[in-house]
């Protein structure tokens, strides 16, 4: 083999490693304007909810100023306390999640970018344990509403509350369900999109979606 075949050989297998390098840059850029895209629809959602929940709030002040003014029925008055410290409780993370998106950095070195993103877009995420004292109070505003003025047919307070309980079950249930069904066609495909990408900069498992 003589030296132009020895540089032939040394040009192709730079090439063939090349051409890899290439490839997981066009999936990365691609991959950083889906998440762009899907940042940008979350804070805007992010904002009609933190918009919404101090509307209410003001307005459920308004009201509760009203029950106390014109003396009508507490139970009206515990609906509107607890129910705005519900949606209060939730606030900090709204207001966190937004200005979070908003400091993501997309240009980060390429594994610090994917890791982060794929902690994002799982379904579940450790922030959302911060939404159980708006279930807890809400449910506490529903409660009061019962135990004061609806009967029941006379039944005991503690039957009224399981009633109630059970009766809440869809209404919790009902936006996880819609919640999993959006997540499984928008954002799984891009978690998807992530983990396989990682593991072309990564040695350690990733875990499956």
């Amino acid at each position: 083999m003589d030296l132009k075949d020895i540089q032939g050989r040394l040009k192709q297998l730079s090439e063939e490693q090349e051409i890899p390098a290439i490839q997981n840059d066009k999936k990365n850029k691609s991959l950083t304007q889906k998440i762009i895209k899907e940042d940008r629809k979350d804070r805007l959602l992010l904002m009609i909810g933190i918009i919404s929940i101090v509307s209410v709030v003001i307005y459920y002040a308004i009201l509760s100023y009203r029950c106390i003014h014109f003396g009508r029925d507490r139970s009206e008055l515990l609906f509107y306390g607890f129910a705005s410290a519900g949606f209060l409780s939730a606030l900090p993370l709204l207001i966190h999640k937004y200005r979070k998106i908003g400091r993501f950095d997309y240009a980060e070195d390429t594994v610090a970018f994917l890791k982060k993103a794929e902690k994002r877009f799982r379904f579940l995420c450790e922030e959302f344990m911060y939404l159980i004292p708006f279930f807890v109070l809400f449910d506490v505003a529903i409660c009061c509403v019962v135990i004061y003025k609806m009967d029941f047919w006379g039944l005991s307070v503690f039957i009224r509350i399981l009633i109630v309980q059970a009766l809440m079950i869809p209404y919790y249930a009902l936006p996880a369900l819609i919640a999993y069904l959006h997540w499984k066609k928008k954002r799984r495909p891009i978690l998807q999109e992530i983990q396989e990408l990682r593991k072309q900069f990564v040695d350690d498992p990733v875990p499956e979606s």
